[in-house]
């Protein structure tokens, strides 16, 4: 396997392993409906992928993503922008 390949398939294993943590620890924080939770953790976990095709482009990715998971489905009660100690901020 070459160097690019073996890296590569790292960010690929990656990425499904944050969006296998994703799906399921979604309902800690926001209210989504059981049949748009695979796509809400995608838009949180594949942006990653881009990484070495084009970084800004996956940053972009995930901004927007970002936004509209934030504008999307609701928050769960006592979860702001972040939060510190138990403080929500």
């Amino acid at each position: 396997m070459a160097h690019g390949q073996f890296w590569n398939f790292v960010i690929v294993a990656v990425t499904l392993i944050l969006y296998a943590i994703a799906w399921p620890t979604l309902q800690l924080t926001h209210h989504v409906s059981p049949p748009i939770m695979p796509f809400v953790a995608a838009l949180a976990a594949f942006p990653f992928v881009l990484i070495r095709i084009n970084a800004p482009l996956g940053w972009a990715v995930s901004a927007v993503s970002a936004l509209i998971i934030n504008r999307g489905p609701a928050r769960t009660p006592g979860h702001g922008s972040f939060s510190l100690r138990g403080l929500s901020v």
